[in-house]
């Protein structure tokens, strides 16, 4: 009977500890969606800036940029 208890006791415990460990695992991938997303963003943000500037050169309208 003890040796059932401590079985499921222990099976318990390795159970809860998978979860914890995967709500982990989720926790930093969801970090690292954040971070890929922003670096992205980043990226779309100075192309577009790079082009306004570029369309402003053409234009001979650099006052913005001056």
């Amino acid at each position: 009977m003890k040796d059932e208890e401590a079985d499921r006791v222990e099976g318990i415990r390795r159970h809860q500890h998978a979860e914890e460990v995967r709500q982990q695992i989720r926790e930093k991938e969801k970090e690292r969606v954040k971070a890929t997303n922003a670096f992205f963003e980043e990226g779309i943000k100075l192309d577009q800036e790079a082009k306004a500037r570029y369309v402003c050169f053409l234009k001979n309208d650099c006052k913005k940029y001056a």
